[in-house]
């Protein structure tokens, strides 16, 4: 589902009965401020993408995506808040979080055990605590 550029967009509603979405786009939803916590829990969804969501400072508290392969929130400048992970999610993964708020990554972190890319660039002046651990993951790159 790709609902890049729609202004209408404030709140992404309850999508449980979708289970077999696979791609969430949402980039420049200018007026986006928060999704329902059912979208941390699509088994299916590789793709999820909201970038440039100005307004956007929670993105959900809990997550577990199984099939996730690439999560962004490029230039979400608002968001600071990076979700815990449920369960161990092994997917080979690639994470963009360029340009945020985010101050901290949850301990939960070390999860994300198929991390093969993590972009933080320009948040370093807000990101106060990256746990050495992180590094640890199998593949991670820089």
């Amino acid at each position: 589902m790709n609902f890049s550029h729609c202004e209408s967009i404030t709140h992404f509603p309850n999508v449980s009965e979708a289970q077999s979405l696979r791609k969430l786009i949402l980039n420049g939803c200018i007026n986006l401020v928060r999704f329902d916590e059912s979208v941390g829990f699509l088994p299916n969804l590789t793709n999820l993408r909201a970038s440039k969501c100005t307004k956007l400072r929670k993105f959900l508290s809990r997550i577990y995506l199984p099939s996730l392969e690439h999560l962004s929130f490029n230039w979400c400048r608002r968001l600071g808040l990076f979700p815990d992970i449920v369960g161990k999610m092994y997917k080979i993964l690639k994470i963009c979080l360029k340009a945020t708020a985010i101050q901290e990554l949850p301990d939960s972190f070390v999860d994300l055990v198929g991390l093969c890319y993590l972009d933080l660039t320009s948040c370093e002046k807000n990101l106060v605590i990256f746990h050495a651990s992180y590094l640890c993951c199998q593949i991670l790159s820089h």
